[in-house]
């Protein structure tokens, strides 16, 4: 007869080994707030607090409904003393958090909360400190594993320095697989700095889809027509086209603009020729 699993003891066995690439994806691919529009807001709100407007949760969630406290209706607006409090459950935040970061056409992100437990407290719901986009496939690791949550926590202190202190909560300090690489919130652009970085990480990865890209055009000399390079592609990336394109720019969440194009060949840039030979046997 087989043992019967527990779903939670297989994810943290294999967290065990693999908690960093986990914490690398989710710092490649997080968007927060530029730093820019967080000042704006907070100047906006002359408080220590940038929100967007004052929110939270409505109560008719199941978790949170007492006897001695009425339900309420998602997307309303109610009294709270003298003042008006906006209830929602995710979707204007949702929505204005995209405008924010430029990311409104953007498909299969969702909005997470990075502190737990602070979804019913007005001035932290729509925080914009309180608050990353993440892709869809993975959003839920800010939900259900701590070690995520705290590596967002301390990404969104260390870019804005604020942490929600007047609700109790301690000041985040640099957990031990803090990513070193992260897509920035103003531009979601990469350094150089970034892709020396980066470049050092995938040459440890020999299964990954960029080191075996990186690998193809370094045993061609550096440099290989486009066409044959998609065809070297085939069967290592579904996608050989925006494999390539995401090696070829430093915009939104491209990899970093290791290769440029010029007529119909791909060429690796010069400035990491020397450092891929090195790193690239």
């Amino acid at each position: 007869m087989t043992q019967a699993k527990n779903g939670n003891d297989v994810v943290k066995d294999w967290l065990e080994n693999n908690l960093q690439s986990l914490a690398d994806i989710v710092a490649e691919t997080a968007v927060f707030c530029p730093i820019d529009k967080f000042d704006s807001i907070k100047k906006a709100n002359n408080e220590t607090t940038a929100y967007i407007y004052y929110t939270r949760r409505g109560t008719k969630n199941k978790l949170l409904i007492r006897r001695t406290k009425p339900k309420e209706k998602k997307r309303q607006i109610v009294s709270q003393g003298n003042s008006q409090v906006y209830l929602d459950e995710n979707s204007w935040i949702n929505k204005d958090f995209k405008k924010i970061t430029d990311m409104s056409g953007c498909k299969n992100y969702q909005t997470c909360h990075i502190w737990p437990g602070l979804a019913y407290k007005e001035k932290c719901f729509s925080a914009v400190a309180n608050i990353v986009l993440l892709p869809k496939y993975i959003a839920a690791f800010s939900d259900f594993i701590p070690e995520i949550q705290d590596i967002l926590k301390y990404r969104a202190y260390d870019l804005f320095g604020w942490y929600p202190e007047d609700e109790g909560v301690a000041q985040p300090q640099e957990p031990k697989h803090y990513p070193k690489i992260w897509t920035k919130p103003d531009s979601r652009e990469v350094s150089q700095k970034t892709v020396n970085e980066k470049l050092e990480i995938w040459s440890t990865k020999p299964q990954s889809i960029v080191h075996k890209t990186i690998a193809i055009i370094k045993q061609a000399g550096g440099t290989i027509d486009r066409k044959e390079f998609k065809k070297k592609l085939t069967g290592i990336s579904s996608k050989p086209e925006m494999t390539i394109a995401s090696l070829s720019s430093d915009a939104g969440n491209s990899y970093g603009k290791v290769f440029q194009g010029v007529d119909d060949r791909i060429t690796i840039c010069s400035e990491y020729m020397a450092l891929i030979n090195k790193l690239w046997k």
